[in-house]
Parts: C-alpha cells; sequence; structure tokens
C-alpha cells in the first residue's frame, strides 16, 4: 500500500506540474504564433489561470504526501526534497508578491519555476534509472 500510494502521489504530483508550467507556454505560443488571437488558447490559459493557486498549494501536499511514503526521509537533502522546498519558495513568491514590482516578482517567479522544474526532471530520471 505505502509503494502505491508512493507512486500515484507521485504521478499526481507530475502531472500537476505540467498543467502548471502549461500556463506560460500557451501564452508564449498564442503570443508567437498568433499574435494574441487564438480564442482556444486564451480560453485555456484563462482557465488554468483560474486555477493556478490551487494547483500549487494541491503539489505541495501531494508532494509532502509522496514523500512521507517514499523510501527516503523527508527531510533528507535529496532531489525531491528539494523539489519540494523550491514548491513552497514558488508559493511564498506568491505571498509576498506585494513588496516586489510586477516585474521583479514575476521574473523571480519564472526562475524559481525552471530552477523547480530542472531539479525535479533530474529527480524522475534519477528514480527511474536507479529503479
Amino acid at each position: 500500500m505505502e509503494e502505491f500510494l508512493n507512486i500515484g502521489f507521485a504521478r499526481i504530483s507530475t502531472y500537476i506540474v505540467i498543467i502548471l508550467s502549461l500556463i506560460y507556454f500557451l501564452r508564449r505560443i498564442n503570443e508567437s504564433f498568433f499574435s494574441n488571437k487564438n480564442e482556444m488558447l486564451k480560453l485555456t490559459n484563462w482557465v488554468l489561470r483560474s486555477y493556478h493557486k490551487t494547483l500549487g498549494i494541491t503539489l505541495i501536499f501531494t508532494g509532502l504526501i509522496h514523500g512521507v511514503f517514499s523510501s527516503e526521509s523527508v527531510l533528507s537533502i535529496n532531489l525531491g526534497t528539494i523539489s519540494w522546498v523550491l514548491s513552497i519558495i514558488l508559493g511564498l513568491n506568491f505571498m509576498f508578491r506585494k513588496y516586489f514590482n510586477k516585474k521583479g516578482w514575476i521574473y523571480y517567479h519564472r526562475v524559481l519555476s525552471v530552477l523547480f522544474i530542472s531539479v525535479l526532471s533530474a529527480h524522475i530520471l534519477i528514480v527511474k534509472v536507479t529503479g
């Protein structure tokens, strides 16, 4: 049962990260290829953005549950824990955005997102290889 919960919450977390990341890419695709006139992309992006905060909070909890049921301790230094901490920092970055100007806040959010996705990707690859 523990392995089922571990793998299940890992997959849920991965799907959430993909959905959260789509917001940026859909917006860039619409701007670059459709001059921001593709209504379907605009609608999809609007819907995803409306759930962004909820999905981010859900990611923190699903990541924690995955970590609790994994073979490593949640509080150990490993790529999974580092990814989880980065997801929390991303949430804090959002919460304290009023202390940054608009460009400053979003810049840090994007840099942290790239770092988070990079560390998470490395974590997934290492787990798959060392299995």
